[in-house]
């Protein structure tokens, strides 16, 4: 019973985050330099234009489970919905956002671009099915700026995966 009570604590405190930026003692942070900063701005603007583009009901997801801190079991308490629905509709609003952000942070694209780099920002969660990838390869081919962009979001995804994040290539 005692292992039980234990494992049952360590799992519930596994699903809550622990503090807030709001916790952290900034007089121990190293201090920014000032590109360090044009590059959160230009993250945060990235961020809040994925942001805008995510359906509503996916950001009222996200917004419970992770500005709230609620586990997926307790949001399904809330709404009745089932509990793996609710986990897949996370995931599936977690790559949105991902996808979004990485597209806003690549050079804009227009026109005939724009489907080939939502085509690429795709890619890196799954392989695109065979019309996608054909379709993508005959634009990359006359294409020198979406060429230029596949090259860029590779290596804003190994900068992600160097500082911890999980999508690869």
């Amino acid at each position: 019973v005692a292992r039980a009570a234990i494992d049952l604590s360590r799992r519930s405190a596994r699903q809550r985050p622990s503090g807030s930026a709001a916790d952290l003692d900034w007089r121990f942070a190293p201090s920014p330099s000032a590109a360090d900063a044009a590059m959160v701005a230009c993250d945060r603007t990235a961020l809040r234009a994925a942001w805008a583009d995510v359906p509503e009901h996916h950001r009222q997801l996200l917004d419970l489970r992770f500005n709230h801190g609620l586990s997926v079991r307790e949001i399904a308490r809330q709404t009745g919905a089932p509990e793996g629905t609710l986990r897949r509709h996370c995931m599936e609003a977690r790559r949105l956002l991902e996808q979004g952000f990485l597209r806003h942070q690549l050079c804009p694209a227009s026109g005939t671009c724009a489907p080939i780099t939502r085509l690429l920002c795709r890619g890196v969660h799954r392989q695109l099915s065979g019309p996608a990838t054909r379709t993508v390869t005959a634009h990359l081919r006359y294409c020198r700026g979406c060429r230029q962009r596949q090259d860029e979001l590779g290596e804003l995804v190994a900068g992600r995966n160097r500082k911890g994040g999980q999508a690869s290539t």
